[in-house]
């Protein structure tokens, strides 16, 4: 049974939803509830209430990904149950993988310093920067509470190379949050220092200009030279208050804290009509770029309104290729808006420039403003987004051409695996994005919970065309 029946029965309230989920993910369950608390008996208990506690909950909430919402609920139970009967300590090997993520943490004052929702996010960053091999190990060994043993059979190596890698791993996570932590801290104590001089300096300015200005209000007509006098020192400290201000905008900033990515992709503006057709799209034959061998024949697509649509295939089939040149036609359109992400991002932009720079097309002090505060809320500190592009992560650059893309109005979004360079933990974030822009999606991707849970339409591309599944 799909999932989405399942949850229709738990809607109904049909009881046969409880032996269905069981029999699709009763095993799953089990796992992750065993991997925790490592006890047949108090597993199947956990899994028992992982089936009622969905019963309460659906309806009202329908999950998108209902074995990630087993998941969550099943994990969160274990480790429940796991800490209610620590005291036993039936058996060490949960203790020994907090122990191992606890010596991530650089010291105990840091540890005390660092909210869990700040931890998870700097988390994400750095899951974002590891290969996927490394961080599906990672996963699997600090989410899933896999054994050293079950992951060193599962990818086929000696459990000694797995625990070398979890242990470089952690060495790594280690330094990370050692160096972007410091980072904070030195950028906070920067902005408070500013802050501090600043108000001494505006205090002695305020003194000045009211000891001028008591002067010339006191000044006899009798006195020219005196009046003439005090009124070039009023310009004088004019210019001063000039200074001040430039001086102020170089100010460094404290650390942004927000909580999540809070931009929107698009507007009000960005919505297409159901009737509009984005694009009509008909090719003969798709060559390679030196035209020397055809990829596929009899291309046609229609894509109307807002659709969200996916194109898969096999690896060099022409994707890519054919997204390209869609690309190309669209951007020669007069009455739409289209942005192209490719899988390269270099393509688009330049590595030279910061951020800041290469996001602000006006100029203007406040789009800046609005641009770092978008940026601060991805997790760049102040000093990131004034460095260069070629500097940053794959995700961070991913970031900024989503940024971008949001703040150019477009109503197309051409996007060439826009997945691929972001962890786990900021996937949903993106894909909640995407699937709630306004306008159309024309993309390519092997991520089934991009394709599940944004596109509309799945098309696949092989020598013979391109169908619609």
């Amino acid at each position: 049974m799909e999932d989405n029946e399942i949850i229709e029965l738990y809607w109904k309230r049909d009881e046969v939803a409880i032996p269905e989920t069981d029999k699709k993910y009763g095993k799953y369950c089990s796992k992750i509830a065993y991997n925790i608390i490592a006890n047949v008996e108090d597993s199947e208990e956990c899994v028992n209430d992982t089936y009622l506690r969905v019963w309460n909950a659906l309806p009202p909430n329908r999950p998108s990904i209902f074995k990630a919402f087993l998941a969550k609920i099943t994990r969160n139970l274990a480790l429940d149950k796991y800490d209610s009967k620590n005291a036993q300590k039936r058996d060490n090997s949960m203790d020994l993988v907090y122990e191992e993520l606890e010596d991530c943490i650089p010291t105990n004052s840091m540890e005390k310093e660092i909210e869990y929702n700040e931890l998870v996010k700097e988390l994400n960053i750095f899951l974002e920067n590891l290969p996927k091999e490394k961080r599906v190990v990672f996963l699997e060994r600090y989410w899933y509470m896999s054994s050293i043993k079950d992951i060193a059979k599962k990818h086929k190596q000696k459990e000694s190379k797995t625990k070398m890698e979890l242990l470089r791993l952690r060495n790594a996570l280690r330094k990370y949050l050692e160096e972007r932590f410091h980072k904070f801290e030195s950028q906070e104590r920067q902005a408070l220092n500013d802050r501090k001089e600043k108000k001494i300096r505006d205090e002695k300015y305020r003194k000045i200009m009211q000891s001028v200005q008591n002067a010339l209000g006191n000044c006899s007509r009798q006195s020219p030279a005196e009046a003439k006098n005090l009124k070039d020192k009023m310009h004088a400290v004019k210019s001063m208050e000039r200074r001040f201000e430039k001086e102020d905008e170089n100010m460094t900033e404290m650390p942004e804290q927000e909580e999540a990515i809070f931009f929107k992709l698009g507007d009000k503006d960005s919505s297409i009509p159901a009737g509009k057709t984005v694009i009509e799209y008909t090719l003969a034959k798709l060559t390679t770029r030196d035209e020397k061998r055809i990829l596929a024949e009899d291309i046609n697509l229609k894509i109307r309104g807002s659709e969200k649509i996916c194109i898969i295939g096999a690896n060099g089939v022409g994707k890519t290729t054919l997204l390209r040149k869609i690309a190309e036609e669209l951007s020669q359109r007069d009455d739409i808006k289209a942005e192209y992400m490719p899988q390269n991002y270099e393509e688009i932009l330049d590595l030279d420039m910061t951020p800041v720079d290469f996001l602000d097309k006006s100029g203007d002090k406040e789009e800046r403003t609005r641009i770092r505060t978008y940026l601060g809320s991805l997790k760049y500190t102040a000093d990131e987004m004034e460095h260069p592009i070629r500097e940053l992560s794959g995700g961070q650059k991913a970031k900024v051409l989503l940024l971008s893309m949001s703040l150019s109005g477009a109503n197309v979004l051409i996007l060439d695996e826009p997945t691929r360079n972001f962890s786990p933990l900021s996937g949903p974030v993106i894909r909640k994005m995407l699937r709630e822009f306004p306008g159309a999606i024309i993309s390519i991707s092997h991520d089934r919970k991009y394709i599940d849970e944004v596109c509309d339409k799945i098309y696949e591309l092989d020598y013979s065309g391109l169908r619609n599944l």
